[in-house]
């Protein structure tokens, strides 16, 4: 009996112990801006797991999000879990899967370090202390700059410029009359 005992109490204790989290990153705000988290879950165990819950101190609100594109439209919508399938790695990176930190309590500036906290529905709690990296060289001014170059009428697939074809979404000046 106690043998047996032993066993199931090391089955529980043990489970989830297979998940890690690397490479963990803080987006740079200020107080009352909105923020996100990027990090990667590695899951060696043979069973998939489940990010249900993120905690972060300083963040009014934490959401689970995935960004998306839909035709020439893009955005964001939460989602309320991250399933990690066995011997493999989820990663939360701009662009994809990301933790929303929205009103933040306090501004967030680089190296900053700051604690988070996940939780999986294995039972493992994982707490993060990770650094604040400022974005400002290679991050979001070069992802905003190709965002408006894209969005230019020269990048536009199948406008005058691009292939010959006029573009039917744009008027006779080829001023865009859609919304991207």
């Amino acid at each position: 009996m106690n043998i047996l005992f032993f066993f199931f109490l090391f089955l529980f204790a043990t489970q989830g112990d297979n998940i890690q989290v690397k490479d963990a990153w803080i987006r740079p705000a200020d107080v009352g801006m909105n923020s996100a988290l990027y990090f990667k879950i590695i899951n060696e165990s043979d069973k998939a797991d489940t990010l249900y819950k993120v905690t972060f101190e300083d963040a009014g609100m934490v959401m689970m999000h995935e960004s998306y594109k839909k035709g020439d439209m893009t955005g964001m919508r939460m989602v309320n879990e991250i399933v990690v399938m066995p011997h493999s790695t989820f990663e939360l990176k701009p662009g994809g899967f990301h933790i929303m930190l929205m009103m933040l309590k306090k501004g967030l500036k680089a190296d900053d370090k700051k604690e988070f906290g996940l939780y999986f529905k294995s039972g493992k709690k994982i707490k993060e202390n990770k650094s604040v990296i400022s974005t400002d060289y290679f991050g979001f001014p070069i992802l905003l700059i190709l965002s408006f170059i894209k969005q230019s009428a020269y990048f536009r697939p199948n406008n005058k410029y691009n292939r010959g074809i006029i573009n039917p979404e744009c008027d006779n000046n080829n001023q865009s009359i859609s919304t991207i």
